[in-house]
């Protein structure tokens, strides 16, 4: 009897290692909790009464105003003014020339880009995945992306296969745009199928690093949120470029609900 305690504890650990998935979209469609507390109305309205003296805005008001716009407008977005790498234009594709990668103080190149990309996701001989993303560049300003990631875990005990599918749509804008260097942040929505069919607020930064000859470093990460569950998204890429293609490795890792799931991916892209 004794024997058969590590193979029955082995298929139990087995077991809940393939529920990710299901665990994930269970919590997706849980009822929210969100509550909607007593009326305040009859004490709002005391307050706002004993108060109406107090309503002029004050000097200390506007100055948090000011710093608070100054700090988004820096921050976020950057003086044109003062700031000459927010007027470098892209590059066909990176490192078209040496030492120059997305952003050029010299490129004369039309606003209009495109990149395409796909990765092989790789956990365990489980739980597998896909990534596709499509990034669009109608300006030297911002730019636009869209990726769909596609799950398969392999549940062997009741054979069956659990799907889930995740998309990102994001607007982005590069605060930094040197010519080894991007830094910038993202905002958009989340959607998930699969059964659960809901969609959230989404947010993030990105940045990539252009080193040595042919090779750069990206980092990427998104914070979201489908029906007050936590869906987020990081992954670090090394890239080898060859002209207008790449070849990338790197690490990924989601977070759905409080499942997480962490992949090696492996693919290529193109700029057109």
């Amino acid at each position: 009897m004794v024997k058969w305690i590590p193979l029955v504890l082995l298929a139990i650990n087995f077991g809940y290692s393939q529920n990710k998935i299901d665990k994930a979209k269970d919590e997706l469609n849980q009822p929210s909790n969100t509550t909607v507390g007593p009326s305040n109305s009859n004490h709002a309205g005391g307050r706002s009464r004993g108060r109406t003296h107090q309503s002029d805005p004050s000097l200390l008001e506007f100055f948090i105003t000011d710093i608070a716009f100054g700090l988004v407008k820096y921050g976020l977005i950057g003086s044109y003014a003062t700031e000459d790498h927010l007027h470098y234009g892209a590059t066909p594709y990176p490192l078209q020339k040496l030492g120059k990668g997305s952003y050029s103080s010299d490129s004369d190149y039309p606003l209009w880009r495109t990149h395409f990309q796909n990765r092989f996701l790789y956990s365990n001989n489980t739980l597998i995945g896909n990534e596709i993303q499509c990034s669009i560049h109608p300006s030297k300003y911002f730019y636009a992306s869209v990726s769909y990631a596609a799950f398969w875990e392999f549940n062997r005990i009741e054979d069956r296969t659990n799907h889930l599918n995740l998309f990102y749509f994001h607007l982005h804008y590069d605060r930094i745009r040197l010519e080894q260097f991007q830094l910038g942040w993202k905002i958009g929505m989340s959607y998930i199928g699969t059964g659960v069919n809901k969609a959230g607020f989404s947010y993030g930064l990105q940045a990539q690093y252009f080193f040595q000859k042919n090779y750069s470093i990206a980092g990427n990460i998104t914070w979201s949120q489908i029906n007050q569950q936590p869906v987020n998204q990081l992954d670090v890429q090394i890239k080898r470029h060859w002209n207008n293609y790449h070849l990338h490795l790197g690490y990924q890792h989601y977070r759905i609900g409080s499942p997480q799931f962490r992949f090696i991916g492996l693919g290529g892209g193109i700029y057109l």
